[in-house]
């Protein structure tokens, strides 16, 4: 073999082994790119849960602060209808006791 397609065979090899490298170096690339695409996909998607989470604990809290609320008002229309009902029940005994004599 000459000394030229010697030098050629080399230049060859060598580029192969380059061509070599760059694929598995690509490869290699490839596999943490879309690992961290599927992580930053995950995280994207809990963030979404979070937000919807957050937002469904804030609307249960005014729910509770209007339960509370209405429960509140419902317990002093209470108060003030048992004070009706004795002054209501100390007039009828009253008029009772007039009835009697």
């Amino acid at each position: 073999m000459s000394k030229t397609a010697n030098s050629h065979s080399t230049l060859l090899r060598a580029a192969a082994v380059l061509l070599y490298l760059v694929a598995i170096s690509l490869a290699a690339q490839a596999a943490p790119t879309d690992e961290l695409k599927r992580i930053r996909d995950r995280i994207e998607a809990l963030q979404k849960q979070l937000t919807e989470s957050e937002t469904w604990k804030s609307e249960a809290a005014d729910a509770l602060k209007d339960s509370e609320r209405a429960v509140s008002q419902t317990s002093r229309k209470i108060y003030e209808l048992s004070g009706h009902r004795r002054e209501v029940n100390s007039a009828l005994s009253r008029l009772q006791a007039l009835c009697a004599l």
